[in-house]
């Protein structure tokens, strides 16, 4: 009775005819089917390759291992699992080892949420035991140097950390690519555990395409502008914004490379802080209230030369130590808003609405529920609100700086005016103007009476009472303003002198100062007394500035000249 066989489908035909032609009759039909393999694996007898194809047959398969095992199984069945099985191992073993490598690899990120491969465990199974298994020693060596090359897999590959420490995109945007395919994945073995890795090269790639960049809020720290006015000049092609690595959506990041060439610019048209100089921009803002600030329409006039400024000395943000002249011009374009940005979808935070609205971050705070209504601690504001919020509002700041009064000052002169009231320490805009008209004197004229920032004088030659409180320790705080204008620094000693008046306060070379005035006091005291003393022993006259003549006994001028020689002798 003759056997029946089936028809092989024909997808598997073309991989089977090169895994058949291995063991084919025909010389030439052998070499075209060893001419498709790696030279490795043409030098193997074409036993040990189809050994090796049974063997990665149940990778691909885990039910081909023990076929008869299976209760239900008929043999129709397991003719189709093994045929597909044996068909799909051609083209791993015309692409070894890296073909292996990407199923194992593809097998592991597809089923990675089932920590495994999908495969029931056949391919741990097939590698973890590989030294000990029943193979020939030609594909048993073979599997044994494909483990090894997975054992050292850590110099070719890159975890999902490290990765994103590279390449600055976000770690599970990565770990999304390499799922689907975008990222190449390395095979390691660690141990007994069986993981994939992110390839080195790749990735190293990947972050070439991306410059270095800095985050917005750094950058804007750095210059000491809010966010809006550094997007503004992103606008205005003085600093580029950097391209957003993989998975960063909806954050904008600056280029440091024109970030610091803008900086130095800038600087370079800075001069040395004087007294031309006395204006400080920090306080010049706060008074442009009612508005979003002119920061980069300022920054950018000073970077091209048409606004001059200088630069103070400390460690601050390049912002904070600007100072302009008391003649600078309000209504020049550097200080007019940029009409053609469409502030319609930028987004500020608190504090960048803060600086709109001329208060300060910590004051803001309490104002948030009252300005914002309840929610989270950090959100954005759209600019639009944050523009009618500072036309509607105005705090104590803002009008301090106006009139030149300490705040608490302002908060009651705004009380006694009637004007209308907010919130503790904020007030309604339009009633504060119509009520305080000093309030709406020019900026020209504000600005003539502002205060020179290099070299303070509150008291103006006038003596300021001034207080300071004693620590539990017995320790005092001396007020900033006495030691600035003593010149104490650091370290510096001074010494008290208690009198019945009070105790006085001097520094070491007041201390000095003083002493040497006695002293020389003193000295010019004793030689006239010697002088006196001489002229008397001698009867020599002396003459005063008013040409009188001098008593030779006591020294002491004679009030008697116009009267008689005798009457001068007894007086």
């Amino acid at each position: 009775m003759r056997g029946q066989t089936t028809r092989v489908p024909e997808e598997y035909r073309a991989q089977l005819r090169g895994l058949v032609g291995l063991i084919h009759p025909n010389p030439a039909r052998r070499e075209a089917s060893r001419a498709q393999l790696p030279p490795r694996l043409a030098g193997m007898e074409s036993a040990d390759l189809l050994e090796l194809a049974c063997a990665l047959a149940t990778v691909l398969d885990h039910r081909t291992a023990r076929p008869l095992g299976r209760q239900t199984a008929t043999q129709g069945e397991l003719a189709k699992l093994i045929v597909a099985a044996l068909a799909q191992t051609w083209p791993l073993l015309c692409g070894w080892p890296n073909a292996f490598e990407a199923l194992l690899a593809g097998r592991i990120n597809a089923h990675a949420k089932q920590r495994g491969d999908g495969n029931g465990g056949a391919s741990h199974r097939l590698l973890s035991r590989a030294r000990v298994s029943s193979l020939a020693p030609a594909p048993q060596a073979l599997l044994c140097d494909f483990i090894e090359e997975c054992r050292a897999a850590r110099d070719r590959g890159l975890t999902a950390h490290q990765a994103s420490q590279v390449s600055g995109a976000h770690l599970r945007t990565l770990v999304k690519m390499r799922r689907a395919g975008e990222l190449p994945s390395v095979l390691a073995l660690d141990g007994q555990r069986l993981h994939v890795l992110f390839e080195r090269e790749a990735i190293e790639r990947l972050a070439g395409q991306h410059t270095a960049s800095k985050r917005l809020v750094r950058a804007s720290a750095n210059l000491g502008i809010p966010g809006y006015a550094l997007r503004e000049l992103m606008w205005l092609g003085l600093i580029n914004e950097a391209p957003l690595p993989p998975g960063r959506k909806g954050k904008h990041t600056v280029d440091e490379a024109s970030l610091a060439q803008f900086t130095r610019r800038l600087c370079g048209n800075l001069e040395v802080a004087d007294r031309r100089f006395p204006v400080r921009l920090w306080d010049l803002m706060l008074q442009l209230g009612g508005r979003p600030k002119p920061w980069a329409a300022v920054l950018a006039a000073i970077a091209n030369g048409g606004l001059a400024a200088a630069l103070a000395s400390g460690q601050g943000p390049i912002a904070e130590r600007i100072r302009l002249s008391d003649d600078v011009d309000l209504k020049a374009p550097a200080f007019a808003l940029n009409s053609e940005m469409d502030w319609a979808d930028v987004a500020v935070s608190k504090r960048e609405c803060a600086d709109i609205l001329g208060l300060s971050p910590t004051n803001f705070s309490r104002y948030s529920d009252f300005l914002l209504g309840p929610g989270k601690p950090f959100r954005d504001i759209r600019m639009v609100d944050a523009v009618i919020l500072a036309k509607r509002y105005i705090g104590t700041t803002e009008i301090a700086k106006r009139l030149k009064l300490h705040h608490v000052a302002a908060l009651n002169l705004a009380m006694q005016r009637g004007v209308k009231f907010a919130d503790k320490g904020l007030f309604d805009r339009e009633s504060a103007q119509t009520r305080i008209p000093e309030m709406g004197r020019t900026e020209e004229s504000l600005i003539r009476g502002m205060k020179q920032a290099s070299s303070p004088k509150r008291n103006r030659g006038r003596e300021m009472d001034m207080r300071a409180k004693v620590a539990a320790d017995g320790r005092i705080r001396i007020p900033a303003l006495v030691y600035q204008q003593l010149g104490l620094k650091a370290g510096d000693t001074v010494y008290f002198e208690l009198t019945k008046h009070g105790a006085v306060l001097r520094t070491a070379a007041q201390t000095v100062a003083q002493a040497q005035a006695l002293a020389s006091m003193a000295f010019s005291r004793c030689g006239e007394k010697a002088a006196a003393n001489s002229r008397r022993a001698t009867g020599q006259k002396m003459r005063g500035a008013c040409g009188r003549l001098a008593c030779a006994h006591c020294g002491n001028f004679c009030a008697y000249q116009g009267r008689p020689k005798a009457d001068r002798l007894r007086a």
